[in-house]
């Protein structure tokens, strides 16, 4: 297991982080500047902690209480950096092998020729990396980054300058390849989607500290701040306050007015904050009959829209006092007429309300 706990001043700026992994994909997500980068760094050797431990298996990387410190060579991790830097003098197959130094002739030669199988790289193992397409010099990159078979493997923003089909290719050889060979892996990202494709844990970091670590879908649809859902695309949180606990669940007043919701354990007069995905925001027309309380119907003008694709991003002023945003798929979004009708209603359904109490 992956042990990090940890605190490091780099300038201004404090990174204090405590993270453990054990043969998953645990993923570093947050805004540039957040300590992503440099917790990869600091795991690899290339800095030196102030304070802590970090460890990986039966081996001890750095304990400041006993002074010690490894050097990066002794760690025996791969570590692939966000341009790859590949050797521009060496064939594919010489920057794979260069991976594999230590090992017999015979060895590295078995190794690099079971790595070309396995990236889909045989084909071009002889040319040079100049005349490589971006996705073939990352895979040849991540290839030489396992070349000594590490069980601990960093990766920093791999995907940053491929397209979106490359990508998706490059994601599925690395859940592949730690699923096949039970590797720790620790991959940075801004990218949120790139983020749950690869399922595992996620590590939310701001300003150098971890505000939620947890299940790409425990992040996504509760996220224990505003600034998580911020972080995680949601602009929907509004506040409010829990007036009556029934059996079905909680009261709430928010949005203008009041909220049934199923989440349990929460006292009568508790401030929360109201936190529903765009993409869970149901829009009716205006003039429909919603007699069950429980839909949480509310009145709302859109206020201005944004195509994005295959969604149609609206926002709506409710109840003359908040703004919530609607995500809704283009095909919905052509059959309801949405852009010759301003005036609407929407329905939150209470199982996909999610009340913020530790925020306060």
């Amino acid at each position: 297991m992956l042990n990090v706990d940890t605190t490091t001043h780099f300038g201004d700026f404090t990174l204090d982080i405590s993270i453990q992994a054990e043969r998953e994909i645990l993923v570093l997500f947050g805004p540039s500047g957040a300590g992503k980068s440099l917790t990869l760094e600091l795991i690899a050797g290339l800095h030196r902690p102030d304070s802590g431990t970090i460890s990986f298996a039966d081996k001890l990387f750095s304990d400041t209480e006993k002074n010690y410190w490894l050097n990066p060579h002794q760690r025996e991790i791969g570590y692939l950096v966000q341009d790859g830097a590949l050797f521009p003098h060496m064939t594919v197959t010489d920057n794979i092998a260069f991976g594999s130094k230590g090992k017999t002739n015979e060895d590295r030669h078995s190794r690099v020729e079971e790595l070309l199988r396995f990236f889909k790289l045989s084909d071009i193992c002889n040319r040079m990396p100049k005349s490589l397409s971006g996705g073939q010099r990352q895979r040849v990159a991540l290839a030489r980054a396992i070349a000594p078979n590490p069980s601990l493997l960093l990766l920093d923003e791999p995907f940053s300058a491929l397209d979106e089909a490359t990508r998706d290719v490059l994601r599925d050889e690395i859940s592949r390849l730690q699923k096949e060979i039970g590797l720790t892996v620790l991959l940075v990202t801004h990218d949120l989607s790139e983020a749950i494709s690869l399922g595992g844990t996620i590590a939310v970091l701001d300003e150098g500290r971890i505000l939620q670590s947890a299940k790409h879908d425990e992040i996504y649809l509760r996220p224990v701040s505003k600034r998580v859902a911020s972080l995680t695309g949601n602009p929907n949180v509004f506040p409010g306050i829990v007036t009556r606990e029934t059996f079905q669940g909680l009261e709430v007043d928010a949005l203008g007015q009041r909220l049934v919701v199923t989440q349990q354990g929460i006292a009568p007069g508790t401030r929360v904050r109201v936190c529903v995905r765009p993409e869970s925001v149901f829009l009716v027309h205006k003039h429909r009959k919603m007699t069950q309380r429980s839909n949480n119907t509310i009145n709302g003008t859109i206020l201005r829209e944004v195509a994005r694709g295959s969604i149609h991003q609206l926002e709506l002023l409710v109840n003359s006092v908040h703004r919530l945003r609607v995500d809704l798929p283009a095909h919905v979004y052509q059959v309801m007429d949405v852009s010759n009708i301003r005036e609407w209603s929407v329905s939150l359904k209470p199982t996909d309300i999610h009340l913020i109490t530790d925020d306060y």
